[in-house]
């Protein structure tokens, strides 16, 4: 007698709902066998959904495999919000419950470079919901910081101030991550716009970008990490062209300032800052990645004003090696970029 054989869908399924039985769960493995279901068969929304949030947790720029994911992560949410037969560019107030799922989904979309598809999909988000303000909007602030990224890449950089300042107005504490993303971009935008002008410290566009970089500094929260030392690092660099590229002295004056407001607990923010170190192992690598950046920052600062030849090429030799090891094994990509500037600089502050 022949037994009966499964399909191989049905394997992939039944070998996805052992590995998640298992006494060693084994998530990865069960991911990748309800995926390769899901490739042939209809499966359930609710499996689509967390299949679209497992890969899309699984997302890291460092990763080889990122593009990957994003693409799984991205097909599995196309497939859910079909089989919901949900119109995506009419929500009512019963599938409002989709609106992180499309935000989800355009985020993918930009990662994967399909920014038409990206901006058309946040585009009808945000008319919706200026539509229907009184509903319970969730994702406002998500949509409008997307879109600004959007509009920033496609040179609309006045509609994309605009969309950014309106994040910020909204909670000016900036104690959100998507606000302290805001306020830290509107600055770059600032920055970028006015890179032509003759600016000095008292003039207003200077005052202003200045002093939101300021304000982002002072309000850090190790949770929202690296933007708030990103944040940093740009003041000092913004606040060093004010002043001149060859004041080597007041660049490590505004360093070493810096490098105290992030290392004190001499107030409660700053002594919750430094416990959280204890509770989040990765933002706490981003933390000494970044101050790493400050140190040979300040090393090579050091470099300019020495006079004694001897010390003077310990210190250059101490910064440059600092910094060929952060470039050589950088966390983000923005610790590459100053990384390889300040290396490029060896020879003048």
């Amino acid at each position: 007698m022949q037994a009966d054989l499964l399909d191989e869908p049905a394997i992939h399924i039944a070998l996805f709902n052992g590995y998640l039985a298992s006494k060693n769960v084994q998530i990865d493995k069960a991911a990748e066998h309800l995926f390769a279901a899901s490739e042939s068969i209809d499966i359930e929304p609710d499996n689509l959904l967390w299949l679209a949030d497992y890969y899309y947790g699984k997302l890291d720029p460092k990763s080889d495999e990122d593009l990957l994911y994003a693409q799984r992560a991205s097909h599995s949410l196309e497939k859910f919000l079909a089989s919901t037969k949900v119109n995506i560019d009419a929500l009512d107030e019963t599938t409002l419950p989709f609106e992180s799922a499309l935000v989800k989904l355009a985020e993918l979309q930009g990662l994967l470079g399909q920014k038409a598809k990206q901006i058309a999909l946040l585009e009808s988000l945000k008319r919706q919901q200026e539509s229907q303000p009184s509903w319970a909007w969730s994702e406002e602030s998500k949509v409008n910081l997307l879109l600004a990224a959007s509009y920033a890449q496609d040179g609309r950089s006045a509609t994309a101030l605009k969309l950014l300042d309106q994040i910020v107005a909204k909670n000016p504490t900036i104690k959100t991550l998507v606000s302290a993303s805001a306020a830290l971009e509107s600055a770059r935008l600032r920055m970028g716009m006015w890179a032509h002008k003759k600016l000095s410290n008292d003039h207003p566009d200077a005052v202003q970008i200045l002093a939101q970089l300021k304000t982002l500094l002072l309000q850090k929260n190790l949770a929202n990490e690296p933007i708030h030392l990103e944040a940093a690092i740009e003041y000092v660099d913004f606040q060093t062209r004010l002043e001149g590229k060859t004041n080597a002295e007041k660049r490590l004056s505004i360093l070493s300032k810096i490098k105290y407001d992030f290392e004190n607990t001499d107030d409660l923010l700053s002594r919750d800052y430094q416990n959280s170190r204890k509770t989040l192992p990765e933002k706490d690598r981003l933390y000494q990645a970044y101050m790493a950046l400050i140190d040979a920052d300040i090393l090579r600062c050091r470099s300019f004003r020495e006079s004694n030849e001897a010390e003077r090429a310990l210190l250059r030799d101490l910064a440059r090696k600092a910094l060929q090891e952060i470039a050589s094994r950088p966390l983000t990509a923005f610790l590459l970029k100053k990384a390889q500037e300040q290396l490029e600089q060896m020879d003048g502050p």
